[in-house]
């Protein structure tokens, strides 16, 4: 009876790692599902459970990204940084904010982390690229669009005919 317990019934969720596990776990579903709202209670819970679950702290950061409450999304995701500094995926949506807050040279900075990581990942190319155009510095725009375009990340048509006439 107490295998049963353990694995079925409750017993198995009632630490606190496991409720936390569990918080987290759905907090992400509801990110999935594009439910903030449920998205950011769950998370809340996760980090009055454990106030340094980096797991936790990059969910409420996407909540407040999604909300366009951008200042807060980058504590929360320069918590994760500070917890766990191997978070490539982090410095890409830091990236996403500074472009959102017109902050380009931050950005350009943030997507050029995430490459160190992932030198292929195709929607960091883009941005990269949108970053540079947005300075200005073209030559560096075309060279990431077409990085972005290698690894098969579909690339907005309109942002290709703008970058023709500096071909």
């Amino acid at each position: 009876m107490d295998l049963f317990k353990n694995l079925f019934g409750k017993g198995r969720g009632d630490s606190s790692a496991g409720k936390l596990v569990d918080l987290v776990r759905r907090g992400k579903f509801a990110l999935d599902r594009s439910d903030y709202y449920e998205a950011f209670s769950m998370f809340e819970k996760a980090l009055e459970l454990d106030p340094t679950d980096a797991d936790a702290h990059e969910g409420m950061g996407k909540c407040h990204m999604e909300r366009e409450s951008y200042k807060l999304a980058l504590e929360e995701f320069r918590k994760v940084l500070e917890l766990n500094a191997d978070r490539p995926d982090v410095h890409y949506n830091i990236g996403l904010i500074h472009i959102r807050m017109k902050q380009i040279d931050d950005a350009v900075k943030e997507f050029h982390k995430e490459l160190e990581f992932n030198p292929r990942y195709g929607l960091a190319h883009n941005n990269l690229a949108v970053a540079y155009y947005m300075k200005k510095d073209y030559k560096s725009a075309i060279k990431h669009v077409d990085l972005a375009k290698e690894s098969g990340c579909p690339i907005d048509p309109d942002f290709l005919n703008s970058l023709k006439k500096y071909r």
